[in-house]
């Protein structure tokens, strides 16, 4: 395999790691309905991260 569909894969599991660990760790202090509230929060953070970090432009057309 190319180095790229390696770093894909391997930023793939470990993102998905920390994520369902951070959700379940989560789950013991707030309740389910307003932890899945960060599925709405989750876009517009990766929107403003990709802005930031990756000279992202905000627009009416994104290409």
């Amino acid at each position: 395999m190319t180095q790229g569909v390696m770093s894909m894969a391997l930023l793939a599991l470990i993102g998905t790691g920390f994520a369902f660990s951070t959700c379940f760790w989560l789950l013991r202090y707030m309740p389910a309905g307003k932890l899945s509230l960060i599925s709405y929060v989750t876009p517009v953070l990766a929107t403003l991260l990709g802005v930031a970090v990756g000279d992202g432009k905000i627009g009416r057309s994104m290409r």
